[in-house]
């Protein structure tokens, strides 16, 4: 899906040290200008909100910092950090394959992953993360 391979495993690896300390957390990697379209903006102050920054520019725990935030990771397929404490608000009737047992934060970031056609990857506050891709649940460790 023209992933850019690095930019996944970087946010993959910040999801492994998410989890080993209980921090839950959502990145969404894909079309950002519609993932937006479909999700409302941090209620942070507009001074301190980022548009738009070259992932390269944020350090490992600067990024954990900003996803241990309540909301998602904005991320775009360019690797450009589009946003952090957006407020997923995917159309209820949108299926995805969420799994038994999940939660609010994994059938938002599911469901986005449908309507948007991108990457989602949760890490629960116990620990579990999981990746959907278009809506499908992909993979879970």
């Amino acid at each position: 899906k023209n992933y850019d391979l690095d930019l996944v495993r970087r946010v993959l690896r910040c999801a492994f040290q998410m989890s080993e300390k209980n921090l839950g957390a959502i990145f969404i990697v894909g079309n950002a200008d519609a993932i937006l379209e479909h999700s409302d903006a941090s209620e942070i102050s507009h001074f301190a909100a980022i548009v738009s920054a070259e992932m390269e520019q944020l350090s490992d725990q600067e990024l954990i910092n900003f996803a241990k935030q309540d909301g998602a990771t904005v991320i775009d397929v360019q690797g450009q950090f589009r946003g952090c404490m957006v407020l997923l608000r995917p159309d209820a009737d949108t299926q995805a394959e969420i799994g038994p047992g999940k939660g609010a934060r994994h059938s938002s970031a599911a469901k986005m992953s449908a309507e948007a056609q991108c990457l989602a990857i949760t890490v629960s506050h116990d620990g579990p993360i999981t990746i959907y891709d278009s809506g499908r649940r992909v993979l879970s460790l």
